[in-house]
């Protein structure tokens, strides 16, 4: 059987809607310290990469679309784990999540509460913070869960 994209415009139309979606579901990141955090959106998940979050530093990403968060964990990636370090997820200023630990080294973190009232995203009404703990620069990935409004 021919393939029916094959010879025709129908390829190139659906890899520029791809490139499209990619875009508009692009977050940026500024860090308050030294760090280049960065965050990649995936069907149903938001992983945010944070680099170098030093004491007290906290980073703000971007909203690219409404949505709502359904769970949150954090993962310390091998050998960046910090002493006392801790992490905690923002609504602007406002906490979502506990404080969730980056001591352990290779640790799966899952914070005790997530404040139900801070979960909704707005374009333009709010952005996602993480906040560092005092001690030393620290890396790690937090997950979101997330439902499209």
């Amino acid at each position: 059987m021919a393939n029916p994209l094959y010879g025709s415009n129908k390829l190139d139309s659906l890899i520029d809607k791809v490139v499209d979606s990619q875009a508009a579901y692009a977050m940026t990141a500024t860090d308050s310290g030294d760090g280049v955090s960065t965050a990649e959106v995936k069907e149903g998940l938001i992983e945010l990469r944070v680099n170098d979050l030093g004491s007290g530093e906290n980073v703000t990403f971007t909203v690219p679309f409404d949505f709502e968060i359904q769970d949150v964990w954090l993962i310390v990636p091998n050998g960046e784990n910090v002493t006392s370090k801790t992490y905690t997820l923002q609504n602007g200023a406002t906490a979502i999540s506990s404080a969730m630990s980056g001591a352990t080294d290779k640790a799966r973190v899952v914070p005790s509460t997530i404040d139900s009232a801070q979960c909704i995203f707005r374009v333009g009404e709010n952005d996602i913070k993480v906040v560092s703990s005092a001690h030393a620069d620290g890396n790690c990935r937090i997950y979101i869960k997330y439902a499209i409004l």
